[in-house]
């Protein structure tokens, strides 16, 4: 059985990111995900993005080592917040979410429909070391 893990880091997306810089950034993230059967969800808010990761614990590290061809790019200030194992994945369904509390990049969110949203509520509901830092992150951006 596999060992999963998840790790939670925050950046800045690259000066200037539009909405088809953003679409194109989550097209390819998702396809390198996809390839490495990695889940998620990434969370833009007051120009920062939270991003959490979840997989077999390799697969993770090897991910998130692989950023550092964007640096400069399309990401700055990659900082790692939390790792840690994981019994479940919180996002098995979305090899990579896009949760927007920007106005200019809702078109892309993924917890628009009913069912979407009461899933997004759930998790962050839940009094667990990942869901307790997006929650705060989320809180901490919007307010």
């Amino acid at each position: 059985m596999e060992k999963l893990g998840c790790v939670i880091y925050g950046s800045l997306p690259g000066k200037g990111y539009t909405l088809l810089e953003t679409e194109t950034m989550l097209k390819t993230a998702r396809e390198s995900r996809k390839m490495m059967d990695i889940t998620g969800v990434a969370i833009f808010a007051d120009g920062m993005l939270l991003t959490l990761i979840e997989g077999e614990e390799n697969n993770v590290s090897i991910y998130l080592k692989s950023l550092t061809k964007y640096l400069g790019v399309g990401l700055q200030n990659v900082v790692k917040l939390l790792e840690m194992p994981i019994q479940k994945r919180s996002f098995s369904q979305y090899c990579l979410a896009f949760k927007s509390y920007d106005e200019n990049l809702m078109i892309l969110d993924d917890f628009c429909e009913m069912e979407e949203k009461l899933y997004f509520e759930q998790f962050l509901a839940k009094n667990n070391p990942i869901s307790n830092l997006v929650r705060t992150f989320i809180t901490d951006h919007t307010a």
